[in-house]
Formats: C-alpha cells, sequence, structure tokens
C-alpha cells in the first residue's frame, strides 16, 4: 500500500516537473534583453531559444543553418544574472571504426622455417606443432560527432555584440551559452537569437 501510494505521488510530481522547462522557456521568451538595435533586417522567428539559467550553469542548443542563408547570432542576459559569454561550433559528423567485441579463439601453429615459410611433412602436409589462443577482433562503424571552435565571445571585445556568417551549403551549429560563477546564486532568462534572411549568391 505504501510502495502504491509512492507510486501516485511521484507521477503526480511528474506532471508538474516535466512542463516546467517550457514554462520557463515561455516566461523567458517574453522577456527580450537584445536591444533592436543590434536585431538588422533579420528573421528570428524560427530558431531563436529562450531559456533559464543559474550561476555558473552552462547550456548547448544546436542550430540547422541552411544553405544560401546570411545569419546573426545575439546572446542576451538578463543583467542581474552578471555576465554571459558564448562560443559558437560547427558540428560534423563523420563514420569512425570502433571495438564491438574481443573473443578468444583457438588456433593451429605450424612449423615455419628461418625464413617465415612453413615446412610440410613427407604427405605434404603443414607440420603441426600444436594450438594457441589468441583474441579476434568484432568491428562496427559509429557515426560520431566533432565541434569545431568558430567564434568565442571572450575574443570579441570592441566588436559588434554579435556574430554573423553566410552560409554556401546546410550544416549544423553549436550554441554554447556559459553563466558566470558567483559567490551569492543568481538566476534569469537568457535569450539565444537565431537571425537569417537571403543573400543573392554571385554568378562566377
Amino acid at each position: 500500500m505504501k510502495n502504491y501510494k509512492y507510486i501516485i505521488a511521484l507521477l503526480i510530481s511528474c506532471l508538474f516537473i516535466l512542463p516546467f522547462n517550457k514554462v520557463q522557456a515561455q516566461k523567458c521568451a517574453k522577456k527580450n534583453y537584445c536591444s533592436k538595435e543590434n536585431l538588422g533586417d533579420y528573421d528570428y522567428r524560427s530558431q531563436s531559444h529562450y531559456g533559464q539559467l543559474s550561476s555558473g550553469e552552462s547550456q548547448k542548443v544546436e542550430i540547422v543553418v541552411y544553405a544560401n542563408q546570411a545569419y546573426r547570432f545575439l546572446v542576451c542576459p538578463d543583467p542581474k544574472i552578471g555576465t554571459v559569454e558564448y562560443k559558437i561550433f560547427s558540428l560534423k559528423k563523420r563514420p569512425k571504426k570502433v571495438v564491438q567485441d574481443i573473443y578468444e579463439k583457438e588456433v593451429n601453429v605450424y612449423k615455419q622455417a628461418l625464413n617465415g615459410e612453413f615446412e610440410y611433412d613427407e604427405n605434404g602436409n603443414k607440420i603441426l606443432l600444436g594450438t594457441k589462443v589468441i583474441n579476434d577482433t568484432i568491428w562496427r562503424r559509429k557515426t560520431v560527432e566533432e565541434e569545431k571552435l568558430i567564434f568565442d565571445s571572450q575574443n570579441n571585445e570592441f566588436k559588434p555584440p554579435y556574430w554573423e556568417t553566410k552560409t554556401t551549403k546546410t550544416g549544423m551549429l553549436v550554441i554554447e551559452t556559459m553563466v558566470e560563477d558567483s559567490d551569492e546564486p543568481k538566476m534569469g532568462c537568457v535569450n539565444v537569437l537565431v537571425g537569417r534572411k537571403t543573400y543573392k549568391v554571385k554568378n562566377k
């Protein structure tokens, strides 16, 4: 009976916990900390991200960038949580050979001459010396993700408070935001704005 009540309580608590992040994101979406003068003529409606972070926390957001698009990225926090640094990485996937299993197997050992060639008996058969146990490895291919740093806001002193790029092909980017640690824990909203617009490709 006690276990039954515990499960009921756990399910009820999950009903409140699961939508919490979504509710906080909706609240943060209504609080824009980015200056309008930095938005330009980009469309920020599709992949902008709004969330809540505390002192010392970090989060990563994956963004799809499409071919022949110009992008502008801004990270704007609630001033009360202090400095928020951000980095942007290109994300590439590649196949990698990895070990799936290693097992032992017994193999025959044959007599060999000094030059490495096998020796044979009068019937033309290899001369068997015995057996030995070896490790046999089974390999498989696995897709791994690699992140390459392409922008760091810490190295952006005296430059516009955003980062821009133009893409020639579709790919993935990762935006990592990091809130500075503090002796007095603070919590607030962080806006990650992703703006895009189409640009004309010049004919060669």
